[in-house]
């Protein structure tokens, strides 16, 4: 995302802006609708305040921070347009099944292991070959907002929250891989409200070592092929992979 005020794709309801009306004024306030249709309006994005108020913008307003959280909330947006790729995945719920009629004390350490798996999976996919983001909250296929109430509820009465949810998350994935916080030079955790909603964005770079994930004792080696994490049967075919990888860079 950038500043430009004249491309669609920078805006999305809740962003702040300065706006030029039909009469000339010149007001500023958080986006409600978007009303321009084009992907480029060099007069400025037409869009209409929570005040009631509209007109084409003439600015975007935002410190640092805001624009990584923007970018974010921007790259959701357009990623909620497209398939998956090789660089996007979606998951429900960080280690919570998926059925939302199962109560908490139901829930077995088995089960939340086995969620928790499938998000390492993902991640040493994403890291072993180009990078990729991993939402967490979205439902897989129909790309439904979920949220992250359901993970809230697994953590301990004080924690449930997004807060909560990311110490959980850099606490436990470590463990999946056996390199302690030497993961986080590649994963970042992120959190943002979409459509009133928690959402988990993690980022993933292309890693400079191998992560290999750990599942009941045993090694399992992940790459990304086209939507899908593809896990290499043993080490020598995983090993041949990465030479490989290596040398490309």
């Amino acid at each position: 995302m950038t500043n430009d005020h004249c491309s669609l794709h920078n805006f999305f309801p809740g962003l702040f802006v300065k706006i030029k009306t039909k009469n000339e004024n010149v007001v500023s306030g958080k986006v409600k609708k978007i009303l321009t249709l084009i992907s480029y309006d060099p007069n400025g994005i037409f869009v209409e305040l929570e005040t009631g108020e509209s007109g084409s913008a003439i600015e975007i307003i935002q410190t640092d921070s805001e624009k990584i959280y923007n970018q974010l909330i921007s790259d959701l947006i357009f990623d909620l347009e497209h398939d998956e790729t090789s660089k996007v995945e979606f998951k429900e719920t960080f280690a919570y099944p998926v059925d939302p009629e199962i109560p908490v004390s139901e829930i077995t350490k088995s089960d939340k292991k086995f969620i928790r798996g499938l998000i390492g999976k993902v991640i040493a996919s994403f890291a072993n070959s180009d990078g990729g983001t991993l939402y967490i909250g979205i439902q897989d296929g129909s790309k439904k907002i979920m949220g992250l109430e359901r993970d809230f509820k697994l953590l301990d009465e004080d924690d449930q929250d997004s807060d909560g949810l990311n110490k959980k998350m850099k606490s436990y994935l470590p463990s999946l891989f056996g390199r302690g916080n030497k993961i986080f030079e590649a994963v970042f955790i992120n959190f943002i409200k979409y459509n009133a909603k928690d959402i988990c964005v993690i980022k993933v770079n292309r890693a400079k070592f191998a992560f290999i994930l750990t599942e009941n004792g045993e090694s399992k080696f992940y790459v990304r092929q086209n939507d899908s994490s593809n896990h290499h049967p043993d080490i020598n075919s995983f090993l041949d992979y990465w030479t490989e990888h290596i040398a490309e860079n």
